[in-house]
């Protein structure tokens, strides 16, 4: 399997540069501290996908683990700081995520991290590990079924594989019934919440007025990797692994109708946290009742 067959190279500097971007995360709501917390009330009872996962580890640190398109290295190196491993290997694609990893490891004096750059898609994994990671990385893969095996028998007797990911339509190909309940709440959203940022944190010239599929060419020439087979994830996850856990994380709604635009959202201001729980409980509650399926899912496996 080639890098360029599956847009690897792209992708590459796709993510060398998002990087690097000062306002990358100001785009997206649930990247708001409040916003998680109350996505964990509704879907966690108050827990985290880090604590959860820290229950099902135990309290014993297992001795190797690895994640896999790791990025900047946040999820690795949390967790080395958390006590859940002793040693965590990192890989991932882009060279510039990889340098800040390392950096980041260094100015806090975290020892066992290792990090490697290279193509998961094309990845073997040699080595046996107690811990295998993915955390919003797995929809940027397309060779699912070649990593997700890889996983599997590089797990140890009782490893555990973690994913914490975005499994909603492939391509982001939002259905008829998404797309109404966005633009729905949309126009009912006043102007100056729905001011819009460009990807470099610049401000766009009008605000956002409606919410529509994202044209498929648009992601050969932004990031060919982006939810490349996410609608395909829970079931190659499903047909590989004992799913031992399962939490639906939402943002079937939420996380394209507030794209853009979170940037806006004070949530000092009591107005706005109403309009966000408000938003973020009806979605919940449509998942809930099996009206809408979950963009976002978190899963605790075990190998058969």
């Amino acid at each position: 399997m080639s890098e360029t067959g599956h847009g690897a190279h792209a992708a590459a500097e796709k993510w060398n540069k998002a990087h690097v971007v000062p306002n990358f995360r100001r785009r997206f709501v649930n990247h708001i501290p409040w916003v998680r917390n109350y996505i964990h009330f509704l879907y966690l009872n108050n827990e985290t996908p880090f604590s959860i996962l820290k229950r099902e580890l135990g309290s014993t640190p297992v001795d190797n683990a690895l994640e896999l398109a790791g990025g900047r290295g946040d999820f690795s190196l949390a967790l080395l700081t958390a006590g859940l491993a002793r040693n965590v290997r990192m890989v991932d694609l882009s060279e510039s995520a990889a340098k800040i990893a390392r950096e980041k490891a260094d100015s806090q004096g975290i020892k066992g991290f290792v990090v490697e750059t290279g193509d998961v898609n094309d990845l073997r994994i040699d080595d046996k590990y107690d811990l295998v990671t993915f955390s919003q990385s797995l929809h940027h893969i397309f060779a699912l079924e070649h990593i997700l095996g890889e996983v599997r028998r590089a797990l140890k007797p009782g490893g555990l594989f973690y994913v914490s990911d975005y499994i909603g339509p492939t391509r982001m190909q939002w259905t008829d019934v998404q797309l109404k309940y966005m633009n729905d709440i949309l126009a009912l959203m006043p102007e100056h919440l729905r001011a819009q940022i460009n990807p470099d944190g610049s401000d766009a010239p009008s605000p956002k007025t409606s919410v529509k599929r994202i044209p498929l060419e648009t992601f050969e020439r932004v990031d060919p990797s982006e939810a490349v087979r996410s609608a395909d994830i829970d079931g190659i996850i499903r047909k590989t692994f004992d799913v031992v856990d399962f939490h639906p994380m939402g943002g079937t709604i939420s996380y394209e109708l507030f794209r853009t635009i979170a940037h806006n959202f004070d949530v000092a201001d009591q107005s706005v946290q109403a309009l966000l729980k408000t938003v973020l409980y009806f979605e919940h509650d449509l998942i809930s009742r099996g009206v809408l399926n979950s963009d976002f899912g978190l899963y605790l496996c075990r190998a058969r």
